[in-house]
């Protein structure tokens, strides 16, 4: 108000001044500012006609709303009725009625919404801003909902389970060495001789003595194995390629295992620990296990003057320690000189280890022995070329056959130094 009236002040000051010769621009001004003023007017109402269209169309919005509340409820009170009906007729005639899968009653939808699916396609400014398809019947979602294959209802593990692994292989308890290139390994051993220092008569003949010496050898061996895998294996198999780089290393750690202990040493094998000639046997007359390895360990340090560093089982004998009972009680305990540290048995403070390695000879027979050393020193696993994993198209006519040869080999040596160092007998019966 101050803004229009201030200056019409002026303006009529100014015309009285003039005699009334600026009337007219006063009324001229005035004319212009009630224009200006109906302007002004016009859009607010428009402005307030426009919140009431927006404030009408919420209305009409929240109307539709309910209205569709109603239909789902009363839809819902349909279901529950046809339900109802459903039990009652299953009731008397034992047998649930069929009823349409959750792609057919879909179907159905969405034919019944034809007309409101067109007109959003054309983009018409009639059409509903949200389409909400209510299924009239209750579709059941089963395995006949589905086609193109049965994959999809199964729970798929990634990657392959493998065959148990060998807990402790013989490699494991002696010393790894390697050798450069040569066919023998080839070394010097000391064996009995004759003769010792002893006291003398002075003037006589000193006692004599001597040191003996022997040379021995053993062949520089390679344990190897080959598979053959095609392409299409090799490219498609989720997990092949994993299962391959564990497993093969496994298996040849097996067969050098068996080498190690059970080798008989001709043709191209090894001669192992177990063979005749690399080990002394046991003259325990015991009938227990515990007592027949507390005899090869005296025997071991009385007759061989061997430092027992350990002893090797196989597990059906290693846990028959647990079966020992007390005279007259009857109460499972373990042997005299028998502990636990850390989850490994000790007898008379000599670590027992068990593996399977020992379960089979060198035939595929069943083995019953038990083996007590000096690991440390009476054998030892020389390394010409370390474990190779290979994988080649290269072999025959793979090229033609889209295959693959996969080799795995090492290349090894294993001189036992002496029958002094390893003590072996068979597990009597019964084992405790």
């Amino acid at each position: 108000m101050f803004r229009i009236l201030f200056p019409m002040n002026f303006l009529y000051r100014d015309a009285l001044a003039d005699g009334g010769g600026g009337m007219e621009e006063v009324t001229k001004a005035v004319k212009e500012l009630k224009t200006e003023a109906e302007k002004g007017q016009a859009a607010v109402k428009k402005q307030i006609g426009d919140v009431a269209d927006e404030v009408k169309g919420v209305k009409e919005g929240v109307e539709e709303v309910k209205s569709s509340v109603t239909v789902v409820r009363d839809e819902q009170d349909k279901l529950k009725e046809e339900v109802k009906s459903l039990k009652a007729a299953r009731g008397r005639e034992g047998a649930e009625p069929k009823r349409k899968n959750f792609n057919q009653v879909l179907a159905d939808a969405l034919v019944e919404q034809t007309d409101e699916l067109e007109k959003m396609a054309r983009g018409d400014s009639g059409r509903k801003k949200n389409l909400s398809i209510q299924l009239k019947a209750v579709g059941d979602v089963t395995t006949a909902s589905v086609s193109g294959g049965d994959a999809w209802g199964n729970i798929i593990r990634p990657g392959i389970i493998e065959l148990p692994k060998r807990k402790v292989n013989v490699r494991d308890l002696l010393p790894v060495g390697s050798i450069g290139p040569g066919t023998e390994f080839v070394y010097m051993r000391e064996i009995p001789g004759e003769g010792a220092p002893d006291v003398h008569t002075e003037g006589a003949v000193k006692s004599k003595l001597d040191l003996r010496l022997q040379e021995d050898s053993v062949k520089i061996q390679t344990i190897a194995g080959l598979m053959d895998v095609t392409k299409k294996a090799f490219n498609n198999i989720p997990g092949f390629v994993s299962l391959m780089q564990s497993r093969l290393p496994e298996l040849l750690r097996r067969a050098e295992d068996r080498q190690e202990l059970w080798g008989d040493g001709t043709g191209d094998n090894l001669k192992g620990i177990l063979t005749a000639g690399n080990y002394t046997a046991s003259d325990s007359t015991a009938d227990t296990l515990v007592e027949q390895l507390i005899d090869g360990l005296s025997q071991a340090e009385d007759e061989l003057e061997t430092d027992v560093t350990t002893i090797l089982l196989r597990p059906k004998y290693y846990f028959s320690f647990f079966k020992n009972k007390a005279a007259g009680s009857g109460e499972y305990d373990l042997p005299k000189n028998v502990t636990f540290v850390n989850g490994v048995m000790y007898v008379s403070g000599i670590p027992v280890y068990s593996s399977t390695a020992m379960n089979k000879d060198f035939a595929g027979a069943e083995a019953n022995k038990f083996l007590i050393g000096d690991w440390s020193l009476g054998a030892q696993l020389l390394v010409q070329e370390d474990m190779r994993l290979e994988i080649s198209e290269h072999d025959q006519d793979n090229f033609r056959r889209n295959k693959y040869t996969v080799r795995i080999e090492e290349t090894v040596a294993l001189p036992v130094y002496g029958s002094r160092f390893f003590i072996a007998g068979d597990v009597a019966t019964p084992v405790v």
